[in-house]
C-alpha cells in the first residue's frame, strides 16, 4: 500500500470499525491489515488489505454512505465472475454489506507479490475478454445507443502484470458506457505521459472529448493536477479522428446558438436546454449561452450521460442577468445585438477548426432580430421563431395609454427592424424554419427553406407533479403584469363571471399592478382579486394543477408557457385563439379548453366569461398525471437537423425517448 506507516484513528469511530473488523474475520482467520485513506473530499472512504499471516486474503473498500455509492462496482463484480481469466485476472466479490452508515464492498485481493505496469500488453485482447461481462451492467437512460461497455479507469496502474498470475486488472469503481475506443485511448494518453509511449498521431474523436470532459471536471491533489494537466496536452495533441464505429458516423456536430438555456429557470431558458438535451442525444453539441447558463449547465450535466456529447461556450453579454428585462426593447435589442456580433465571430473560428455539418439559432429567436450564426455558410436551421403577434385591433384599448405607445413603437420597430440585409439573412440561409404560430410564419414568407410550425412551449417536461387535493372554485392568472399580457381584461371577465364567490388569483408582478387594482375597485370586484406575488415553479404547478380555470388573455403571445403547462396537467385553459395560445390548444386536443376568437370588445370579455362559467360548472377531475403533446419537440428538432444535412442521424428502430 503507498504511504509510510504512521498511527492512526478510525475515522467511523473505534467501536464502528470493531463492529467491520467482526464482519471481515468471517473471511477468513485475519490478523493484521494495510490501510490506505483516500484524500479526495468527494471520494473519502478507505481502502484495506485483509491479511493472514502476510498472505492477502481480502482488499476491501469501505466508504461513508454519504461520500458514495458502492452499488456499481458491487453490481460490476458480480458481473466480473464471467471473464475467462486465462486472458485477465479480475478480483471477485466476497462480501458486502453496511455497518453504522459505512458501506462495504471485500473483493479478491491480487497475490502479494511485486507487480508492475505491463510491458506492451494485448490492451484490445483485455478490453475483448471484459466487456461481454460488463455489459450486462444496466445502461443509464439517455445514454447514446453507440456507446460500449467500459472499464472507466483503464491506466497503467490499474492493469497489472503479475508473476505467475499474467496481467491482472483491478478498480472497477468507474466502470460504466462510454464512447467506443474510449478505454483504449486514455490507456494510450496516460502512458505517453509516464514517459512509456510517444505521443499517438491521431485518437478516437469522441473518446478524445470524452476525456477532456472527464479530466476537466474532477478534482485532484496536487499531483493529480499536474497528471490531469499532462493528459489534457497529449489529449489536445493527438489531431482526433472521426470514429469507425457505424453508429458513431451517423452522429454530427452541430452548434447550438441559444442565448438563453438553463435547466431550472422555465420560460425561454428551459426551451434552449430541451433544445440542447435532444440535440446532444444524435450530434456532438457545441453551445453559445451566456455565461451564467453555462455555468449552470456545466453543473447540471457533471456525471450525465450526455455530458461528453455538449460542449459549453460562454458568451460575454453586457447587461447582467438581473436587469435584462429591465433595460426596455431598445436596450435589450442593442444588448442582444452586440452579443450576436460576439456569437458570430467565436462561431467562425470554432467552425473553422471543427467544421460543423449543421447550425441551430433557438432561444431568443424573432423574426426581426440579428442572428449571428446564420452567416457561416452551413446548413441552418431556425427557431421556433417569433414576433410576428400582434394586438387585436378590437382590443388595443387595453393596453392603456402607455400600454399602446409601447406596442405601437414596438410594431413600428419590428416591422422595420425586419427589412435590414442583416436581419435578413436568417431567412434567406435557412435550411429550414419553426415558426412558434400561423401569424409569425405569414411574416416568414418567402422564403428558400422549408417552414413549419412548431410553438417552443411544446418543449415543456413536467416530470412527477405532486397534486394534492380536489379541483378548486378559482381563476388563475400567472406571468409578468404588463400592459399586453390582458390581466386588465381578465379582472373585467371576472365582472361578468356567474360565480360571484370566484376568486382571480395573480401570480407574478410587474408595472401593471396598481392599473389592474384601481380597475378592480371601479368595476368592484377588488375583493375577489388577489395578488399572490411570485412563486416558486413547482409550488405554481401544483396550484396550477388543481386550479379551477386558467384564464390567459394575452394580447400578443406568441407562444404561451403557463398554457402548455396547464393543458399538460388537463386544467382547464380559456384563452383568445390568437398566435401562440391558439396553437397549443391543438397540441393538446384531449385537455379541457376554450379559444375565443376576439372580435368586439365587450362580445370577447363576455365569451371569455361564459367559457370559465362553464368549466365551473361542470369540473373536470384532477388529473394523476401529465399529457404531452400532439407532436415531440424533440423529434420535430431531429426531423429538421436530417433534412437540413440531407441524411437521417438515428437508426431505424431506436429507443428515441429521453
Amino acid at each position: 500500500m503507498p504511504g509510510k506507516a504512521q498511527p492512526w484513528e478510525p475515522p467511523m469511530g473505534k467501536e464502528t470499525w470493531q463492529r467491520c473488523w467482526g464482519e471481515w474475520r468471517r473471511l477468513g482467520a485475519i490478523d493484521a491489515v494495510a490501510l490506505y485513506e483516500r484524500p479526495q473530499p468527494k471520494r473519502k472512504g478507505l481502502a484495506v488489505l485483509l491479511m493472514t499471516g502476510g498472505t492477502p486474503v481480502a482488499f476491501v473498500k469501505l466508504r461513508e454512505r454519504s461520500s458514495g455509492d458502492l452499488s456499481k462496482e458491487r453490481a460490476v463484480l458480480t458481473a466480473l465472475g464471467s471473464v475467462h481469466q486465462a486472458v485477465v485476472w479480475v478480483p471477485g466479490l466476497l462480501a458486502a454489506g453496511s455497518v453504522d452508515g459505512w458501506d462495504y464492498i471485500a473483493m479478491t485481493a491480487l497475490p502479494g507479490r511485486r507487480h508492475r505496469p505491463p510491458s506492451r500488453p494485448d490492451v484490445e485482447a483485455v478490453l475483448r475478454a471484459v466487456q461481454p461481462a460488463l455489459a450486462t451492467v444496466p445502461r443509464p437512460e439517455g445514454m447514446p445507443e453507440h456507446w460500449q461497455p467500459m472499464h472507466g479507469d483503464f491506466t497503467p496502474w490499474n492493469l497489472r502484470e503479475v508473476p505467475g498470475l499474467g496481467l491482472a486488472l483491478v478498480d472497477w469503481e468507474d466502470a460504466g458506457w462510454g464512447p467506443p475506443e474510449a478505454d483504449a485511448t486514455l490507456y494510450t494518453a496516460a502512458e505517453v505521459v509516464l514517459g512509456r509511449a510517444p505521443q499517438p498521431s491521431n485518437l478516437p474523436e469522441e473518446a478524445v472529448a470524452y476525456w477532456r470532459r472527464r479530466v476537466e471536471s474532477r478534482e485532484a491533489g496536487k499531483v493529480g493536477k499536474r497528471f490531469n494537466a499532462d493528459l489534457l496536452k497529449v489529449l489536445d495533441a493527438a489531431r482526433p479522428r472521426r470514429t469507425s464505429h457505424a453508429a458513431q458516423q451517423q452522429r454530427i456536430r452541430l452548434l447550438l446558438s441559444a442565448f438563453g438555456c438553463h435547466p431550472a429557470w422555465g420560460s425561454e431558458p428551459e426551451v434552449g436546454f430541451r433544445a440542447l438535451m435532444a440535440a446532444a442525444e444524435s450530434a456532438d453539441v457545441w453551445v453559445l449561452t451566456i455565461p451564467t447558463h453555462a455555468a449552470a449547465l456545466k453543473q447540471h450535466l457533471a456525471g450525465h450521460p450526455l455530458q461528453s456529447s455538449v460542449h459549453l461556450v460562454p458568451v460575454k453579454v453586457d447587461v447582467p442577468d438581473a436587469y435584462i428585462d429591465r433595460i426596455g426593447l431598445l436596450g435589450f435589442y442593442l444588448a442582444y445585438g452586440r452579443w450576436q456580433k460576439r456569437a458570430s465571430r467565436i462561431a467562425i473560428d470554432l467552425d473553422s477548426e471543427l467544421d460543423f455539418d449543421v447550425i441551430h439559432h433557438v432561444t431568443v429567436s424573432s423574426y426581426w432580430s440579428r442572428v449571428g450564426v446564420a452567416s457561416l455558410g452551413k446548413p441552418f436551421v431556425w427557431g421556433p421563431v417569433g414576433g410576428g403577434v400582434e394586438p387585436p385591433r378590437t382590443m388595443i384599448r387595453d393596453l392603456g395609454p402607455r400600454g399602446l405607445l409601447g406596442s405601437t413603437a414596438r410594431v413600428a420597430a419590428r416591422r422595420g427592424l425586419s427589412r435590414l440585409p442583416h436581419v435578413r439573412e436568417a431567412g434567406r440561409n435557412a435550411a429550414f424554419i419553426f415558426a412558434q404560430n400561423q401569424r409569425t410564419a405569414q411574416r416568414l414568407e418567402p422564403i428558400s427553406g422549408r417552414l413549419e410550425v412548431l410553438s417552443n412551449a411544446t418543449s415543456i417536461s413536467l416530470g412527477e407533479v405532486q397534486v394534492d387535493g380536489e379541483r378548486r372554485r378559482d381563476v388563475v392568472i400567472a406571468g409578468r403584469l404588463l400592459p399586453w399580457k390582458g390581466v386588465r381584461l381578465a379582472v373585467d371577465v371576472l365582472r361578468h363571471v356567474r360565480h360571484e364567490d370566484v376568486v382571480l388569483r395573480i401570480f407574478g408582478d410587474g408595472p401593471e399592478r396598481r392599473r389592474v387594482q384601481r380597475a378592480a375597485r371601479r368595476w368592484g370586484v377588488a375583493d375577489r382579486v388577489r395578488f399572490e406575488r411570485w412563486v416558486p415553479r413547482d409550488v405554481l404547478l401544483a396550484e396550477l394543477a388543481t386550479a379551477g380555470v386558467l384564464l390567459h388573455c394575452a394580447l400578443h403571445e406568441e407562444a404561451g408557457l403557463i398554457v402548455a403547462e396547464a393543458l399538460s396537467l388537463q386544467t382547464p385553459v380559456v384563452c383568445l385563439a390568437h398566435g401562440g395560445p391558439a396553437e397549443l390548444v391543438r397540441q393538446w386536443p384531449d385537455s379541457p379548453s376554450a379559444a375565443i376568437v376576439p372580435v368586439d370588445r365587450d362580445g370577447t370579455v363576455r365569451q371569455l366569461a361564459a367559457a370559465v362559467d362553464g368549466f365551473l360548472d361542470r369540473p373536470p377531475p384532477v388529473a394523476s398525471h401529465s399529457v404531452p403533446p400532439v407532436e415531440d419537440f424533440k423529434e420535430r428538432l431531429l426531423a429538421a437537423y436530417e433534412v437540413a444535412v440531407g441524411r437521417p442521424l438515428r437508426q431505424p428502430g431506436s429507443d428515441r425517448s429521453a
